[in-house]
């Protein structure tokens, strides 16, 4: 065999190597997000917490999440961030789950949902974690908000 046939046989192998790796490692995000997608009211209207979520699906697994923080008079518009979906299985492409993490400023929150089936119907329950960035002497702190979707 000659040097350059070897080369080229080598080339083909690394290349055939590289796709069968990258078909086994290449994620597939959840496709169906319908019970997810919709607004979202807390069930509790005293929180300090988020107050309203409005989800929205932008395809490939994504979705987009508009959230409302508990201020006064009116809620405070925290602006939409992606998400990602997520199945409770790796063979369903239905989502039960999201996540993110947004940056803030001061703060870099990871906020995770999912739903559950409870007597009072479908909830969302969401569990936001914050990690203050800034030099104050706050403590980083986590709370959980249930919702219900909107009529």
């Amino acid at each position: 065999m000659s040097r350059r046939s070897w080369w080229i046989l080598v080339l083909a192998a690394v290349s055939l190597i590289t796709l069968a790796t990258a078909s086994v490692v290449t994620a597939r995000p959840p496709s169906k997000a319908p019970q997810l997608v919709g607004t979202w009211v807390n069930v509790d209207k005293e929180t300090r917490g988020i107050v309203k979520l409005n989800i929205a699906r932008k395809g490939n697994g994504r979705l987009a999440v508009h959230s409302y923080g508990a201020c006064y008079p009116k809620p405070c518009d925290n602006g939409t961030v992606n998400a990602f979906a997520h199945s409770t299985s790796v063979d369903s492409s239905r989502a039960k789950a999201f996540s993110y993490q947004s940056n803030i400023g001061f703060a870099v929150e990871i906020v995770t949902g999912q739903l559950e089936d409870r007597e009072d119907g479908l909830r969302l329950v969401v569990n936001s974690f914050t990690r203050f960035t800034d030099s104050s002497s706050r403590y980083d702190f986590f709370y959980t908000d249930v919702f219900k979707l909107k009529p």
